[in-house]
């Protein structure tokens, strides 16, 4: 948990870090005023804020928490309930902004896991009952670093490398399904 607490305070300073000499402005009172919390994308996202600035000179930074409180109900296993969370600190950086050329990106997306699971190996489940609390400790660690820089050329094509996180890049990916025509 300390280790989790450490890396939630240095993402922190560093959205402040990014965004404070870069001189991005204050949101004003009418800007912050005029959009109910309900209304926003997100919390601070807001007309004219920070992070709206932040978007415009190339930089954007989402930083999530969610929880679970979860456990087995019926069947054989233990029926105690565990609690666990998964932290998310994801950063696009648009280069060409930055005053490089365009088309360059760079991409990292930090995830954290604390607590418990109910995604027990020995339960005899083929797929894991939480998928988000699953990767990366299936793989045996609770945090990992994706790290990519990408180059595209306009629409046709483009080439990436780093360290990849395959969840984020099937997330992009519209699912699609039916069988095939055959024209006769």
């Amino acid at each position: 948990m300390r280790y989790w607490l450490e890396h939630a305070f240095i993402a922190f300073v560093l959205m402040g870090c990014v965004t404070a000499p870069l001189g991005f402005a204050q949101p004003s009172k009418q800007a912050t005023g005029s959009t109910a919390y309900c209304e926003r994308p997100s919390l601070f996202d807001c007309p004219g804020g920070r992070r709206q600035a932040a978007r415009e000179g190339g930089v954007d930074l989402d930083l999530w928490l969610t929880q679970f409180s979860q456990g087995i109900t019926a069947g054989d296993g233990h029926k105690g309930w565990q609690y666990g969370g998964k932290g998310d600190l994801i950063v696009n950086v648009d280069l060409a902004k930055a005053g490089l050329w365009r088309g360059l990106s760079l991409n990292a997306h930090q995830e954290w896991l604390y607590g418990e699971d109910a995604n027990d190996p020995k339960s005899g489940a083929l797929f894991p009952f939480n998928t988000a609390m699953a990767f990366p400790r299936l793989g045996g660690s609770d945090q990992e670093l994706a790290l990519t820089l990408s180059q595209s050329f306009g629409e046709r094509g483009g080439i990436s490398i780093g360290k990849f996180n395959i969840l984020d890049a099937a997330a992009k990916k519209p699912l699609t399904g039916g069988g095939v025509s055959i024209p006769f």
